[in-house]
């Protein structure tokens, strides 16, 4: 390939810039006056005079420097396609050679991947605790010439598992470790694993700090948490044991309501039971005065049919005499006899075929023959 040779020729450009610096200098003193009412006209003709002579130097110094650009421009164009055809190039290049790394490098932390996870394996290191990160040893002077991992990125990986096991044995003798603090520090229930995942894998001196904070913290809760129960226990036996008087109260008032009311009861049902005896008392010697005067009454009654019965009798034995003084042969008693009615239970004799009628008959007859007269014949009772 070719070397870029460039010759330059310096351009030379001649102006009588100096005179006319000179000259604009000393011209420029009779622009410098002080504006006011009177000569503010002429300080804007001189404001565009000075513009108009600006103007004109500008343009020629643009087109001087329009010329002189030229062939520099020309010379620019070039050297920027020569450039450009030349970067094309080098990063056609550098992409193959970006992709050939990303390669190796992929390569090397697949190989650096697959050693960390053997090595885990054989130190027993559980997913928990794998913490190693191998992005920083991908690089590919980890790599030999036969794409192989490197002495020393081996070691490095082992480091990293070594780092992560000590971390792993640390925390598994802290937690072992735990329940027996806790228990010296007089914590009900231990204390659970979550709350010491933030700190567990610290440094022994700010483990213990904040173990020691921890606990601190979780005895002054659990004092809390019994001064509550404590309190809240005190509060309910106070409650119950107002409750139980006010409901002991309740029932001593209702049973003074009640036995009130079964006095009352019993008052209102022995009054009512005395009532019953007085008006029991008054109906039986109500009833005793009514059979008192029922019996005057059936007295009076038997008495007046008695009399009665006395004077139909005597009627009846007048008439009967009369009759019995026509027709009877007997003797006559006359006017000057007594008589006698009598009422008494008669036996007579007869003989086993005599009737009820017979025996009525009989003893008519016998009554009859002495003088008297049978008026009424109550029963007949034959053996």
């Amino acid at each position: 390939m070719n070397e870029l040779q460039v010759t330059i020729i310096p351009a030379q450009i001649s102006a009588n810039l100096a005179e006319i610096k000179a000259d604009l200098l000393e011209n420029l003193k009779s622009y410098d006056i002080e504006v006011t009412i009177e000569t503010l006209p002429e300080a804007k003709k001189m404001a565009t005079d000075l513009n108009k002579l600006a103007g004109e130097i500008d343009k020629r110094r643009k087109d001087v420097k329009k010329e002189l650009s030229a062939p520099v421009d020309v010379f620019n164009a070039q050297a920027v396609e020569l450039a450009k055809l030349i970067l094309d190039s080098r990063e056609k290049i550098l992409k193959q050679i970006a992709v050939f790394e990303d390669k190796q490098r992929e390569h090397c932390k697949k190989l650096l991947q697959n050693e960390l996870d053997a090595l885990y394996l054989e130190s027993e290191v559980t997913k928990e605790y794998q913490a190693g990160n191998i992005e920083k040893l991908a690089i590919l002077s980890n790599l030999t010439d036969k794409a192989n991992l490197t002495k020393s990125a081996i070691e490095k990986v082992a480091e990293i598992v070594k780092a992560d096991k000590a971390v792993q044995d640390m925390v598994e003798s802290r937690k072992a470790n735990l329940n027996a603090i806790t228990e010296r520090a007089g914590i009900v229930g231990g204390i659970y694993d979550k709350l010491i995942e933030p700190f567990i894998k610290e440094s022994e001196s700010v483990y213990t700090a904040k173990l020691n904070e921890l606990i601190d913290g979780i005895i002054k809760q659990q004092k809390a948490a019994e001064e509550r129960i404590k309190a809240e226990a005190e509060r309910k036996a106070r409650e119950d044991a107002e409750r139980i008087e006010r409901e002991t109260k309740a029932r001593e008032l209702e049973a003074a309501k009640q036995l009130a009311q079964a006095v009352e009861i019993a008052a209102e049902r022995d009054n009512a039971a005395k009532l019953a005896e007085q008006r029991e008392a008054q109906a039986k010697i109500d009833a005793e005065n009514q059979m008192i005067l029922l019996e005057k009454s059936l007295k009076q009654a038997e008495e007046e049919k008695r009399k009665a019965a006395i004077e139909r009798a005597m009627l009846e034995m007048e008439r009967a005499e009369l009759e019995a003084a026509k027709e009877s042969k007997k003797p006559e008693l006359g006017n000057h006899c007594k008589l006698f009615f009598i009422t008494a239970q008669i036996k007579l004799r007869c003989s086993i075929d005599t009737t009820q009628s017979d025996a009525e008959n009989a003893l008519k007859q016998i009554i009859s023959e002495n003088h008297g007269e049978v008026l009424k014949i109550d029963s007949v009772i034959g053996e």
